[in-house]
């Protein structure tokens, strides 16, 4: 009786749950009729496990809708692909390496390969649980094996209610005309399509850019007007690198240089990288590269925040001021000047009007 208890302490301190019928096969009898509690594992309440919705942890919970969208391009899937891999990567998994949550569910098998560097293998459900013929395992061995499998029936629980929850999602923000292809024709529903599947076919119909929309985005970020104290470099670099996606796609590549010009255009209309852009057109050709650009300016804003703790706008402030007070002296000035000019012209016309008309007179 000292030893069950010892055990049973032993078992309650490593979060190991097994019966006292359990620890009496373990101590007393070599190994474990299985028999005992196969039924138990099988049962329906041992499953029904409380489980937060995959859902709770999704960075937002509705996808930016298309349905005020005239026609939805290759700008819009992006960002519908970013938001469902978001919501993926955020579902705990430890398939595919175990790191990326369930975003292989989702994302094309050689694109998370590249990613990776590992495949992606969706959690299928194990069926009922069934210990190994032919062998005798004691209570611990009997519980591992049934731990694994309980795992294996979660995880397959969450990939399901994952790719229901997506899909659910993606058919409220896509309007139905660039799904109906896909329901089926018997059910109309979309059960027998994965949100793979689903995004394949968005990609090959919607997934387009014209060479007029390209030049739009490029505009876009050329007159962006950065404010350094609201917003973040890395922003910049981001929409750029999207730019760049969108031109790879449509077949009319940017190449570093032109987009390195777009980001340096940027920075040089803020006014307030003037010492960043001399010493990024310092630096060796080699090391020019959007990488670098990119960590070079998130250091020089990094600079500029440490130099100026109330603002980094402020530093122009008084600067402003003064120029607004001079520019507001020079402009009364001049309407004082062309005031007195303009008399003295309507002066000299009176004077020339009157010599005209005596000299008419003389002549009469």
């Amino acid at each position: 009786a000292r030893n069950i208890a010892f055990l049973a302490e032993l078992i309650k301190l490593s979060n190991t749950t097994v019966r006292l019928h359990s620890i009496r096969h373990i101590l007393l009898v070599p190994d474990y009729d299985t028999s005992l509690a196969t039924d138990r594992y099988n049962s329906a309440e041992y499953y029904n496990m409380t489980t937060t919705s995959v859902t709770a942890d999704f960075p937002m919970q509705e996808f930016t809708s298309w349905h005020h969208i005239r026609r939805p391009n290759i700008i819009q899937f992006l960002q519908l692909q970013r938001d469902i891999n978001a919501c993926a990567s955020s579902v705990r998994s430890s398939a595919g390496g175990g790191n990326n949550g369930c975003l292989g569910q989702v994302m094309p098998t050689a694109d998370y390969l590249a990613l990776t560097g590992q495949a992606y293998i969706t959690p299928r459900h194990p069926g009922t649980f069934t210990p190994p013929e032919g062998q005798r395992l004691t209570a611990v061995q009997y519980s591992t094996l049934h731990e694994e499998h309980k795992s294996q029936v979660e995880q397959a629980r969450r990939a399901r209610e994952l790719e229901n929850a997506l899909k659910r999602m993606i058919i409220k923000a896509v309007p139905e005309r660039y799904l109906s292809y896909l329901r089926h024709h018997a059910t109309g529903s979309f059960d027998a399509q994965s949100v793979r599947q689903i995004m394949t076919h968005l990609k090959r119909t919607v997934a387009t850019l014209t060479d007029d929309e390209l030049r739009e985005e490029y505009d876009k970020i050329a007159s962006m007007n950065f404010d350094p104290d609201g917003m973040e470099v890395s922003e910049v670099i981001a929409d750029i690198k999207l730019l760049a996606k969108l031109a790879e796609v449509i077949g009319n590549p940017y190449s570093d240089a032109q987009l390195m010009r777009l980001a340096l255009k940027v920075f040089t209309n803020c006014g307030h990288f003037t010492q960043g852009l001399r010493s990024w057109k310092a630096r060796p050709a080699e090391e020019r590269t959007l990488d670098n650009l990119h960590q070079h300016f998130v250091q020089e804003h990094i600079t500029l925040h440490e130099l100026h703790p109330q603002g980094i706008g402020a530093l122009v402030g008084p600067q402003a001021n003064v120029l607004k007070e001079c520019t507001d002296s020079m402009i009364k000035q001049q309407q004082q000047y062309f005031e007195a000019k303009t008399q003295e012209l309507e002066a000299k016309s009176q004077q020339l009007t009157e010599l005209m008309i005596a000299l008419r007179q003389e002549q009469a």
